[in-house]
């Protein structure tokens, strides 16, 4: 095999895997376009920037040794470029002085999955108190048919039968 037929091969699995990536992001922009909870809508936003710079993070250190097997130099730069596109890269003055930082995808990509981690503790949070209305509901209707058959005597049964029903499944009520 000569190296033109390697370099071909690189590059086919690279478009290969790029289709792919499209793919994926594809279907999750069909996702996200049908999704009507606003709080879905953003988790799956946030997760397809995720993905996104992940797929720039593999990609980038990629580069980064294909330049260095090029070039037949180590930290090359392109491969330097591409590093501080990943890793971020650190500002200094004239004299050396570290003066700021610029985030890389690596950075971008790990505030991403706090924010991702917040927003799906605050989706499950909502989740579980909208169950909570929905089972405080489901007794009260249950009460009051109760009453409305058996009049107030049947309240103490219907009470009693709300309770072992809550106690059964685990939840409270405050």
């Amino acid at each position: 095999m000569s190296q033109k037929d390697g370099y071909q091969r690189l590059a086919k699995s690279a478009i290969a895997e790029h289709a792919a990536f499209q793919r994926e992001q594809d279907t999750l922009r069909v996702e996200i376009a049908k999704a009507t909870d606003p709080k879905l809508r953003e988790a799956l936003e946030i997760r397809a920037k995720i993905e996104c710079y992940e797929y720039l993070m593999i990609t980038g250190e990629r580069i980064a040794v294909q330049s260095e097997i090029i070039t037949g130099r180590l930290n090359s730069q392109e491969a330097e470029k591409m590093r501080n596109d990943v890793r971020g890269e650190l500002l200094e003055d004239e004299k050396g002085k570290p003066i700021g930082f610029i985030p890389g995808y690596t950075q971008e990509v790990e505030n991403l999955r706090f924010t991702y981690r917040d927003l799906q503790a605050e989706r499950a949070a909502q989740q579980k108190e909208q169950t909570a209305k929905q089972e405080n509901h489901d007794a009260g209707k249950y009460v009051d048919t109760a009453i409305a058959h058996n009049g107030t005597s049947g309240l103490r049964s219907a009470i009693i039968a709300s309770t072992r029903g809550v106690l059964r499944s685990g939840s409270t009520r405050n």
